[in-house]
């Protein structure tokens, strides 16, 4: 595993979407449907568009939702829910992957990668983060609050049914709930085994009846609590109307893999004698057969290491360059099985003489097994087997060409269903529609009768508290002037008595003289 593409990330300041750290989580080619949920939702919601993330990891998908929001030119923000500690019980899990993600997040170097590529994106003024688990988290939240619920946290059947539980209670109306990791559906496995592999406690198992590889708690608790959703290579949606889920079409027109991750995205092109052709962040490479698959990465760096790695500008350059090399290097076709390259969601192999396309939902395949058996254990779709790198690409695009016009079908069939249901209900949603309509009239009448009444009521109370008034105001004055003119006569009688005293004092002076 490449660290080398990480630590230049960490130094140059970059988002990193690389294998260290398991920091992509999945098959990048499902981010490419972020855009058109956003677009959808979009249409439905007024803004803001306000994207509540259950399970960030390394924060690459939250990139994506913040890079769809800027491409469509959405105003909104997103709400990061994740723990970043170890998770996975070992013993029931003991890939590899599982455990180093516990590795990764037992050293707190999960978060940090998080906030370094959240931060090195300029998420910062529309991002809040919220650590801790689903559990401990969602409750908290506002009802009615978010416009897209993105549900990519425990796999663990019980987890997913709280996590789209609390999501239908976040969910503003006409919103859409989506997830991942739903690579087949509750009617495409067998029950008793959807049943025994959630009893089990395991990530990600193979399923005997479907021949895939699969997340059974993701598969049983969208099947239990929701049922049929869209699905497009695992990555899952549904739009929230009123208190129903329903199924939602996206426009795949707008869809595309976020710029963050093409870097980190190697496509194969082709082969020549002795050499595999490859393309990434925009240069051409030939690597020599005699290399190893899982270090190819480590060899795409812009620099030539003739005749190991030959570098051009164009398809075509470093073709010549590889053939001009040929026969420098003896390359003796290996007997254990290669991944020389990707295509679309297929890992592209080499075994011996021929060349395998294996769908990378289905996990792990025995190449070593006969064609017919091969043929016989899985779907054609998903095992394809020929002698070229080319030629496996070419029946790539046919079976996912194939697939989406099978998609298609169902959403014109689904569409005129829909249609058939709706036309048929008309009727009696008209004459729903007029006797609420003639029960509302009615008793806006009789709301506004009781109105009219109530105010005639207050009109006449309040000219009989005026009349009141007046009188009260009547009577004050008359009582007023009565006072004063008493006040007026005992004046009078005082003035006169003071001058009868002053008399008496007079004459009783006079006749004492």
């Amino acid at each position: 595993m490449s660290y080398r593409a990480l630590s230049e990330a960490l130094l140059n300041g970059k988002p990193y979407a690389g294998a260290a750290l398991q920091a992509l989580q999945g098959p990048p080619e499902r981010q490419r449907y972020f855009r058109p949920v956003v677009k959808a939702a979009a249409e439905a919601v007024p803004a803001p568009i306000r994207i509540l993330e259950i399970g960030s990891w390394a924060g690459v998908s939250a990139i994506s939702w913040g890079t769809a929001l800027k491409d469509l030119n959405q105003e909104g923000d997103i709400t990061c829910v994740d723990p970043w500690l170890p998770y996975f019980d070992i013993n029931l899990n003991n890939a590899d992957v599982y455990r180093e993600m516990n590795r990764a997040a037992e050293r707190s170097l999960i978060y940090k990668l998080f906030q370094h590529n959240t931060t090195a994106a300029g998420l910062q003024d529309i991002l809040h983060v919220k650590q801790g688990s689903s559990r401990e988290v969602l409750p908290h939240l506002p009802e009615r609050a978010f416009t897209i619920v993105y549900i990519d946290g425990s796999h663990a059947y019980e987890d997913v049914v709280f996590d789209i539980e609390q999501a239908k209670r976040l969910l503003r109306d006409c919103g859409i709930l989506c997830g991942d990791d739903l690579e087949l559906q509750n009617g495409e496995i067998e029950p008793k085994e959807l049943a025994d592999a959630v009893q089990g406690g395991h990530d990600f198992v193979l399923s005997g009846s479907a021949t895939r590889h699969y997340h059974p708690g993701v598969t049983a608790a969208v099947g239990e609590v929701i049922g049929k959703v869209s699905v497009w290579e695992g990555f899952w949606a549904v739009r929230i109307q009123g208190a129903h889920l329903k199924q939602v079409a996206l426009d795949l027109n707008s869809a595309g893999l976020p710029p963050h991750i093409l870097p980190f995205f190697q496509r194969m092109e082709g082969q020549t004698a002795g050499y595999s052709l490859y393309f990434q962040a925009g240069r051409y490479y030939a690597v020599s057969d005699s290399v190893p698959s899982e270090v190819v990465g480590e060899l795409l760096t812009g620099y030539e290491f003739p005749p190991i790695v030959l570098v051009g500008r164009t398809f075509q350059e470093v073709k010549e360059k590889a053939e001009a090399c040929t026969g420098q290097i003896s390359v003796e076709r290996p007997h254990e099985p290669q991944i020389v390259g990707q295509h679309r969601n297929f890992n592209i192999v080499r075994l011996k003489d021929l060349v395998y396309g294996v769908r990378q939902s289905i996990g792990e395949v025995n190449l070593s097994l006969d064609s017919s058996l091969l043929a016989n254990q899985y779907d054609q779709q998903d095992v394809i087997i020929g002698t070229t790198v080319d030629g496996i690409k070419t029946r790539i695009d046919c079976v996912e060409l194939l697939r989406n016009v099978e998609c298609l079908e169902q959403k014109i069939q689904l569409m005129s269903d829909h249609f058939e249901s709706t036309k048929n209900q008309l009727p009696a949603w008209l004459d729903q529609f007029r006797s609420s309509t003639s029960k509302l009239q009615a008793q806006f009448a009789s709301e506004l009768a009781k109105i009219a009444q109530e105010l005639a009521q207050e009109r006449e109370q309040r000219q009989l508290v005026l009349r009141a008034a007046e009188q009260r105001a009547a009577e004050s004055l008359r009582q007023a002037v009565e006072a004063a003119k008493a006040a007026e006569r005992l004046q009078r009688r005082i003035d006169d008595r003071l001058t009868e005293v002053t008399a008496l004092v007079k004459e009783l002076r006079r006749k004492t003289s």
